[in-house]
């Protein structure tokens, strides 16, 4: 198994009223090192909400096995007043309001599969999301905070048949086999990968 991390790359939307520093939001939450000097925030009784690209996978190939949201939140007060979640296909996915906790807490949820078809994700459905962040105030001067959002992305690399080995090698299995003078068919038995 293989994990990528895909952080938030720009904003789609900017409903949350604040950040520090101000100005664009994602790039307070982007950062590969958890930072707790830049973050969005809500001094609002009303929810809020912030939607963001996210960049697309690079390296990820395979089976996905599930896709992963991550988001640092941090609530001066009680309540239920932070949420968070994913867009695919159009339609909006939440974990459901939670009350975060009084210092900057890590929270995480898992989609095994793709919400919107209930079947395996897929690269493309993985470069097409967008992350979403719903926060609103505790009560006066007890803010609701978000430090960082990424996804992970876990999946099951392809196996390295002949297909891949000649995209790398430029040796196919007939290659081989005319070499070794053997059939196509048992150059797997030499290597240890299907033809």
């Amino acid at each position: 198994m293989a994990t990528e991390r895909l952080t938030v790359n720009s904003d789609i939307t900017k409903g949350i009223p604040k950040s520090i520093p101000s100005g664009t939001h994602y790039t307070c939450l982007d950062e590969t090192v958890l930072d707790t000097m830049d973050y969005v925030y809500c001094d609002w009784t009303e929810w809020t909400t912030d939607r963001y690209g996210i960049q697309n996978h690079s390296a990820g190939s395979g089976t996905i096995n599930k896709v992963t949201m991550y988001a640092v939140l941090h609530q001066a007060g009680t309540g239920a007043h932070s949420n968070y979640g994913i867009k695919t296909g159009g339609t909006d996915y939440m974990v459901g309001a939670f009350q975060a906790a009084t210092s900057p807490t890590l929270y995480s949820h898992d989609w095994d599969t793709n919400p919107k078809t209930g079947v395996a994700w897929t690269w493309d459905d993985v470069d097409a999301l967008e992350a979403i962040l719903t926060i609103s105030r505790c009560s006066s001067y007890q803010y609701t905070m978000c430090y960082q959002m990424y996804l992970i992305i876990d999946y099951t690399e392809a196996p390295q048949g002949w297909a891949n080995i000649a995209k790398f090698s430029g040796v196919t299995a007939t290659d081989l086999a005319k070499v070794l003078g053997i059939a196509v068919a048992d150059c797997s038995k030499i290597s240890g990968v299907a033809v």
